[in-house]
């Protein structure tokens, strides 16, 4: 009240004093003052803090102050909407030599301290943008809350900015942009980190074949590597140059240390080749001849051919070098019987020698030898083309069988072999090679059938056995292994039973068959049968029982009863003490002996007493069946026994002691009866009585004295002596009584208060039935209300007249006048509608701000009302004013799967414009996705919008579908570039076009970045995978053929479940074959990827037998692709189960001379010409045929 009235004396003082120094001619501005929100602080004008709004003279002068709340800070002043200051300290703001209007704003706000430094000062620093407070007490910057803090690290030279951090102890960056907006909602660090630019050094070796270089690193700026180059065997090192062999010559020196790096180098060890001698002979010229396709010496690595020519007559036996034979495999024999031996050369090679002979070996073996023997013939040397025919025969008496037949570890086919009269096996050949010849028995096999006897249940037991496959001599070994519940009767074997001697017992108790199989056992019965048991039942004393009277087999379920004497009860089963059941009738399965005991007990019956209340009783406990009970009843004071009843009914004869003889529980109660008096009551004439009655003995009596109108009651008396003052008297009756009721006529105390702001008739006392009037005067400035009795008006006259009829206490009620006040907003509504006293302060009493709906484009703030708040004399009503803003809107960009790719605010009116990258939508297994726009027209501002991206698909092909993918990614080493491939995974990456590299030739893609590993695109891609170009300096070569290694035909039989292998030679760059592999067709249809792989070395196709199956029987093309060429060859497929046509073809020989051939093939038509381009092969082809077969699953 105190600030209030000294709120109003300042301003009658105001008042009072600008009359004296306001002319009538001078100009008046107005000074208006508000808060952004008044909840967060205050402002005023003139140190009045009430005053929001003012007039003032021109060129006058005035304060306006502004008080923060707790919790908040005064941010800075703003007039006619622009700021005055930023971050200001000062809580006053002075406005001098006012020559217009001014509408000031305090804006308050909550403030943080923030921290934003460089971690290591010597890589970088941090700029923050605008003005913020400085908090001296923290060390800190500190920004307004939803202020913009913009932080930038500079780094210094030689460093680049790597990312913020919100703590030193932060694993991750927030964030890796240079400069970052910061919304300020709290206090916060940010920490700047940088780090050393760095430089790649790559090594290379050329060419590649040629060495190795190492030293390539990632270097610090001005740091420093050690290169070194280590050359491969026949290779030399020339020197290192940069960029490329003939570049700039950095060193000759193998190894040295590559200081002050300021930059990205590429740099080459450059290698030469070595030169070999390469000298071969003949151990006999008479037998043979030799011949090099290269002069000696040999470049190395380069690829040398020396072909041995056999005279007439005779064969090359081996190839031997410094005097070691010379691996088979490492050379070829022709059909014209010459032999190449093909190989790289990597040394000196001066003692090769080409041995010949004139004679072939032949060596027979039956394998194993105690499996059988080989007749007609044994091992030894032997002159071309003599016949030899071989017999096997197995050791029938010892359990071996024929096999088959190997020559020179390969299956004989089955057309070459026929049987004699004794069913045994013969091969007949002629002699025009060395032969290994071997017979290949084995041990008969032997079917053991075992089974658990059919007519007893499934489950009844298990047969174990020490083999599931048995060979002749072996030994059986069965175990009979019961169920539970179950035991071994006998074994049988071919429906006999089998000899003990032959059946064991195991430790575990189980029967064991043991024998040496030398024939099928197809009928083995293991026999079992249910085991049984005998249950024993007893009776305990007090009843009796039933039980089984026979064995009773396992799992059998039973029933025992057990029936109590009477005057018992059944308590439980137990066996050897322990409680089975507690059930008379105990039902379970049996699964052994048992010997039960029912268990009985004698019953015992509750005798219970009770009684109404008025009495006591005794004799109450447990007895025994048949037992004898005597019960007492005794009554309190002023009561007498009655009766005992049960249930409800009376029990005849029975006295206050009532023996009887216990057969069950009993409740009996005892009833007794109580003493009654008569009570009487008579009144002295002015009042009436009530409550004359008969009571029971210790009943509470009530009576009562009612006086009449204006009387009193005095007391009760009996035979003139006062008993009770109490109107209504209520004793215990303990005998007969005689009352009378004495009255008086009653006074009473009229008591008057005047209230505030008033007087009124003074109090006094009356008797019953007297008529008195009370006056009322209100106070001036007031006005009388009412005459009030505990809290009810009981008249609204200042004059109030009535009859006395009791004591009263009434109050005299006065009170000021009330004037009404509105406040209503600018459109009319009402926002408060109050009641305030004459002279008092008008205020807003609503808890929120007056608001003004938001237009679309506008949104409005609170200014203030249009009058100012004076001291309520009369009605009076205030309207509302605002300021208004131009609304801003969140525009989103968003991707398909609603993550945001741009979002900021704009004002309404304003264009969008999208400024990031062009939105990606990742590809499924199934499609990919390009972007198609946004989901809607961008148009001007006129709301919250999300655009969101809308994207067109395209189908991948349908080997990809439902596959995993993988990442095939092309490092071209400084040609063009490459893109990226998405493989399925188990699919394969195609061939991209080749990248171009000025004065080099593109010379294929590698697995590994030293370039040693040539990658094949028939490679099945399982993980993501990085292919190297590689370079080879000067143009391509153009020349390279393709051919197929050995000759043109190859054969296959259906059903025969094995892949083929198909080996092929490239004239150029042989190691590079891989990389120029596309794939393969049969008949000109390409198979697909799954239908075939390289070999290890990558010198061949494997073709599946499940990409074979399909195709007819007869003669197909096959094609191997590559992209600068192909290899075909023909496949024979044949029909297994049909046998081969031998047919007669006569051929010509080196002398012209027609000879008669037997030759055995699948399709004759093309026999002819098969040998005829064999032996020009012999002089062209420069490999050995091989043809691999190898059986294998499909991958």
């Amino acid at each position: 009240m105190k600030k209030v009235l000294a709120a109003l004396l300042a301003t009658v003082m105001v008042v009072a004093l600008m009359p004296m120094t306001v002319l009538a001619d001078d100009p008046k501005y107005t000074v208006k003052v508000t808060a952004n929100d008044p909840t967060k602080g205050s402002v005023y004008l003139d140190d009045d803090q009430n005053k929001t709004e003012g007039e003032y003279v021109e060129n006058a002068s005035v304060t306006v102050h502004a008080e923060a709340a707790s919790g908040y800070e005064l941010i800075r002043f703003e007039e006619n909407g622009i700021p005055q200051s930023v971050y200001s300290t000062s809580g006053t703001y002075d406005l001098s030599t006012i020559n217009k209007n001014h509408t000031v704003k305090a804006v308050f706000a909550k403030t943080y301290t923030f921290i934003a430094y460089p971690f290591d000062e010597n890589m970088g620093d941090v700029e923050v943008s605008n003005e913020f407070f400085y908090d001296q007490q923290n060390n800190a910057l500190k920004a307004a809350e939803n202020d913009t803090v913009t932080l930038t690290a500079i780094p210094k030279e030689g460093y680049t900015f790597a990312g913020w951090k919100t703590s030193e102890a932060d694993e991750s960056y927030v964030s890796t942009d240079e400069s970052v907006d910061i919304n300020v909602t709290d206090s916060f660090t940010y920490i700047a980190y940088f780090s050393v630019i760095q430089y790649n050094v790559t090594v290379s070796a050329n060419p590649s074949e040629g060495g190795t270089a190492t030293g390539g690193a990632i270097v610090d700026y001005n740091g420093s590597t050690t290169i070194k180059a280590m050359p491969n065997l026949g290779y030399e090192f020339v020197n290192w140059t940069i960029g490329d062999p003939t570049g700039p010559v950095l060193s000759t020196q193998k190894e040295f240390d590559f200081n002050s790096i300021k930059g990205n180098y590429d740099l080459i060890a450059n290698f030469e080749k070595i030169k070999y001698a390469v000298v071969a002979t003949s151990n006999d010229t008479s037998l043979g001849t030799v011949t090099l396709s290269e002069t000696s010496p040999v470049e190395h690595g380069k690829t040398i051919t020396i072909t041995a020519t056999p005279a007439n007559n005779c064969h090359l036996d081996k190839w031997t070098e410094n005097g070691t034979a010379v691996d088979p495999s490492k050379y070829t024999i022709n059909a014209d019987g010459s032999s190449t031996f093909t190989f790289e050369v990597t040394s000196e090679h001066t003692a090769i020698q080409a041995v010949f002979r004139d004679k072939y070996t032949v060596n027979i073996v039956a394998e194993p030898t105690e499996g059988g023997s080989v007749t007609g013939a044994s091992s030894g040397e032997v002159t071309p083309n003599q016949e030899i025919t071989l017999t096997a025969v197995p050791k029938t008496t010892d359990g071996y069988h024929f096999v088959k037949w190997s020559d020179n570890d390969q299956d004989v086919d089955a057309s070459k072999l026929t049987t004699d009269s004794n069913g045994n096996s013969v091969y007949k050949f002629n002699v025009n090679e060395d032969h290994k010849v071997v017979a290949i028995f084995a041990l008969n096999e032997y079917n053991v059938t075992a089974i658990v006897d059919p007519t007893t249940p499934n489950s009844s037991g298990t047969i174990e056995r020490n083999k599931t496959t048995y060979y002749h001599g072996d030994t059986v070994v069965l175990t009979a292994k019961p169920a539970t519940g179950f035991e071994f009767v006998e074994w049988t074997d071919g429906g006999q039973a089998v000899d003990a001697s032959k059946v064991s017992t195991d430790a575990n108790g189980n029967s064991v068959y043991t024998f040496t199989i030398t024939e099928d056992h197809d009928n083995i019965v293991a026999v079992f049968k249910l085991k049984s048991y005998t249950i024993t039942v007893n009776a305990g004393t007090g009843g009796t029982v039933v039980g089984p009277t026979a064995p009773v087999n396992h799992f059998e379920e039973i029933t025992v009863t057990a029936t109590p004497a009477t005057g018992y009860s059944f308590v439980s089963w137990t066996e050897n003490g322990s409680v089975k059941s507690t059930d008379a009738a105990y039902t379970f399965t049996v699964t052994g002996t048992c010997n039960l005991v029912a268990n009985f007990s004698i019953n015992q019956y509750a005798i219970t007493l009770t009684d109404d209340g008025n009495g006591t009783t005794s004799g109450a406990g447990t007895y025994n069946h048949f037992a004898d009970a005597t019960v007492h009843a005794s009554p309190n004071t002023g009561y007498h026994f009655d009766n005992w009843t049960e249930n409800g009914s009376v029990i005849d004869g029975a006295d206050a002691d009532y023996n009887f003889r216990v057969y069950g529980p009993r409740t009996l109660k005892a009833n007794f009866e109580i003493n009654s008096y008569s009570i009487n009551v008579t009144s002295d004439g002015h009042g009436a009585v009530e409550g004359g009655n008969t009571y029971n003995h210790f009943a509470i009596a009530t009576v009562k004295a009612t006086p009449d109108t204006g009387y009193s009651f005095a007391y009760w008396s009996e035979n003139g002596t006062a008993v009770s003052y109490d109107a209504e008297y209520s004793f215990e009756v303990g005998g007969p009584h005689n009352l009378v009721a004495n009255f008086v006529i009653n006074t009473y105390v009229i008591a008057v208060t005047a209230g505030d702001h008033g007087s009124a008739t003074t109090s006094g006392t009356y008797e019953h039935f007297k008529s008195i009037t009370l006056t009322a005067t209100p106070d001036t400035g007031y006005h009388f209300v009412s005459w009030t009795e505990n809290g009810n008006v009981v008249s609204t006259s200042p004059s109030y007249t009535f009859t006395v009829t009791g004591a009263r206490d009434l109050t005299a009620n006065f009170a000021i006048n009330y004037y009404t006040v509105k406040y209503v907003n600018d459109d009319g509504t009402v926002l408060q509608e109050s009641q305030f006293s004459y002279g008092s302060n008008a205020y807003y009493q609503q808890q929120t701000t007056p608001t003004k709906k938001p237009t679309a484009q506008f949104t409005y703030t609170f200014a203030g009302w249009d009058n100012k708040v004076t001291l309520v004399t009369d009605d009076v009503t205030y309207t509302a004013t605002y300021d208004y803003t131009i609304n801003k809107y969140k525009i989103t960009f968003a991707n398909e799967d609603g993550s945001v790719l741009q979002t900021g605010e704009l004002e309404y009116g304003k264009m969008p414009v999208y400024e990031k990258d062009t939105p990606t939508k990742a590809s499924t297994v199934q499609e990919t996705f390009t972007f198609a726009g946004w989901d809607k027209e961008i148009t001007k501002v006129t709301g919250e919008t999300v655009y969101t991206a809308t994207y067109t698909a395209k189908a991948i092909t349908k080997d990809d579908v439902n596959y995993k993918h993988f990442t095939v990614t092309f490092e071209s080493n400084g040609g063009s570039e490459v893109v990226s491939q998405l493989v399925v995974d188990g699919g394969v990456a195609f061939k991209p076009e080749e990248p171009m590299r000025e004065r080099y030739t593109f010379g294929g893609w590698y697995i590994d970045a030293a370039l040693t590993k040539p990658f094949s695109f028939a490679t099945v891609i399982t993980s993501d995978i990085t292919l190297y170009a590689k370079w080879i300096k000067g143009s391509q070569d153009v020349d390279a053929t393709y051919a197929i290694v050995g000759s043109g035909s190859m054969s296959w039989s259906t059903g025969s479940g094995e892949d083929i292998t198909v080996a092929v030679e490239r004239s150029k760059d042989n190691d590079s074959i891989a990389t120029h592999f596309k794939g393969v067709q049969i008949d000109g249809a390409e198979l697909e990827y799954y239908n075939y792989e390289l070999t290890d070395d990558n010198s061949g196709v494997i073709i599946r037998a499940d990409a074979l199956e399909g195709l007819a029987v007869g003669s197909h093309t096959i094609t191997i692709l590559y992209d600068d060429g192909k290899a075909e060859v023909e496949l024979v497929i044949a029909d297994a189960n049909k046998p081969a046509e031998t047919v007669e073809e006569t051929t010509a020989t080196e002398a012209g001379v027609g000879e008669i051939v037997n030759i055995t093939t699948e399709k004759s038509s093309y026999l002819g010409l098969w040998i005829a381009l064999a032996i020009v092969a012999g002089v062209v082809i420069a490999a050995f045929p091989i043809f691999i077969i190898k059986r294998r699953s499909l991958k």
